[in-house]
């Protein structure tokens, strides 16, 4: 998906307001690697997706501290504002660029998946039926 450079660095100055830990995130770091491409988009998202994983897979084994908790929150709500825009390019990052990157075991996914808000919810069932 090609995105005109302003909705790209819309997309992720939104992203990094929105969840302000992300941008010093080793994924974000590693999939960026600190420069521009015509990638860039895809890679954010996929450090996104990957940074949620990581996160809420921290979850699973032990108790979640709270600002770990805080952090799984700012994600979520962030992928619920995009995927409830009227802009269907917004709507459509959080199915490519998110949800495709979504690669993780079956009990994480249902856990990521139970976390989502209702928007990004129905798009994450559509995309997956």
């Amino acid at each position: 998906m090609n995105f005109s450079p302003e909705k790209s660095e819309m997309i992720q100055s939104y992203l990094t307001r929105m969840i302000p830990s992300f941008e010093e995130s080793e994924e974000y770091l590693e999939w960026t690697d600190g420069g521009d491409s015509d990638d860039s988009l895809l890679l954010v998202g996929g450090a996104l997706t990957a940074y949620l994983v990581r996160l809420q897979g921290s979850t699973l084994f032990r108790r979640r501290r709270t600002s770990v908790k805080a952090v799984i929150s700012e994600i979520y709500n962030a992928i619920e504002v995009l995927a409830g825009s009227p802009d269907l390019d917004l709507q459509n990052f959080v199915q490519v660029n998110v949800f495709e990157n979504l690669h993780c075991s079956k009990r994480l996914l249902k856990r990521i998946v139970n976390g989502l808000l209702p928007r990004s919810r129905d798009i994450f069932d559509k995309f997956n039926l």
